[in-house]
């Protein structure tokens, strides 16, 4: 009976671990060139660049045009300051899923604005595989 019981509790771990608990996650802070990441269809991969909108800058994702992966979202968030404390940095997570099987191009460009010129442009080859 102990057997059984250990080996229903180990089997429940390995079960646990393979359901893709961690997340996929590609800091583009210290990035150079252009990064690549490879997602299965159906999941999601979040990117997360350091933003800090008191500057007037803010980082605008953009996919190419019939692109494999959409952008699901795009949260910024504050990092955590004393009260009252303003100007303080945050960051700008993209959580990307996969559609269908194709390779495509996000670009993060930082502005002021989605319109506006343009400072510093970070590129991300998604290749989304079954």
């Amino acid at each position: 009976m102990k057997k059984i019981l250990i080996g229903a509790s180990l089997l429940s771990v390995v079960v646990l671990a393979s359901c893709g608990v961690s997340k996929k996650t590609l800091n583009m802070d210290n990035a150079t060139g252009t990064q690549s990441i490879l997602i299965k269809q159906g999941k999601t991969y979040d990117i997360k660049v350091t933003e800090n909108p008191s500057t007037g800058y803010s980082w605008y994702p953009q996919l190419s045009d019939n692109c494999a992966a959409k952008i699901e979202k795009s949260d910024y968030k504050q990092n955590k300051a004393p009260k009252d404390m303003v100007g303080v940095a945050g960051v700008r997570t993209i959580t990307l899923k996969g559609e269908k099987e194709g390779t495509c191009r996000l670009t993060l460009n930082q502005s002021r604005g989605n319109q506006g010129e343009v400072i510093n442009t970070k590129d991300v080859i998604i290749k989304v595989v079954k």
